[in-house]
């Protein structure tokens, strides 16, 4: 079965000689004791073998490999043999890792994803295998199954933009294949759950106090610092904000 990058993140070193997997189609990633790890291109021909450096991991990640070879090699593109474990976690260090600071909920879906998908091909991802994960999703957390569906609609619309796909097999679908519409949580505090959080002993009191008195995100107080304080003013830096 091809390597993944999370196969190789795995992949253990032996402490005396040199490891080889096979990725397929005479593709080795080697692994030296010391924890090097390289792409090799191994071929035999009159009985004897060559062996043909690609490059190096993770500068050269797994997708990468497979393109440098099908440029040697001039076999069929490599987005074909790609899986959706590949695709799924390229564009989740592409585009989520780098770009927010909130990230857990996204690698939860991705995972989740990952242990449904992922050994198969991208390109034989149907819409119909997609709508039957995120129903059984929402069976038990209808909204949890709308944010995964909105995250996978964002990464195989990615996929079509970087050219691993020609169509998205989740265009199309929409809320009402997992919980339908979400309905705004709804929580007013009385006057007197006013009081008492007001009146609260404890470590956190003041920060309770000021949440109620701003209307500010809990994080965006917990970061806030003296130099922000300007007179009666409380600057909020746009790295501290959610939207910015």
């Amino acid at each position: 079965m091809p390597l993944t990058e999370t196969d190789i993140k795995a992949l253990k070193p032996h402490p005396e000689r040199h490891r080889w997997v096979n990725d397929g189609d005479g593709l080795y990633l080697r692994i030296a004791p010391s924890d090097r790890r390289t792409w090799i291109w191994r071929t035999k021909r009159n009985g004897k073998t060559s062996y043909t450096t690609i490059g190096e991991w993770p500068s050269y990640t797994v997708k990468a490999a497979r393109i440098e070879l099908a440029k040697r090699t001039g076999r069929a593109t490599p987005p074909n043999a790609l899986t959706v474990e590949d695709a799924l976690e390229e564009w989740f260090s592409d585009q989520i890792e780098p770009h927010y600071r909130v990230i857990n909920s996204t690698r939860t879906y991705v995972d989740r994803s990952i242990a449904e998908f992922g050994p198969r091909r991208l390109q034989e991802l149907t819409r119909a295998e997609i709508a039957r994960f995120v129903r059984g999703y929402a069976k038990d957390t209808p909204v949890a199954a709308n944010r995964c569906l909105s995250a996978l609609k964002l990464a195989l619309g990615w996929c079509v933009e970087t050219g691993y796909l020609e169509h998205s097999p989740a265009e199309g679908l929409t809320r009402r294949v997992a919980g339908g519409d979400e309905q705004s949580r709804r929580r007013v505090l009385s006057d007197d759950e006013i009081r008492e959080v007001w009146w609260l002993d404890s470590p956190n009191a003041n920060l309770l106090r000021a949440l109620l008195l701003t209307g500010c995100r809990i994080a965006e107080l917990q970061k806030a610092r003296h130099e922000h304080v300007q007179g009666d003013w409380l600057f909020i830096p746009a790295e501290h904000s959610k939207n910015g």
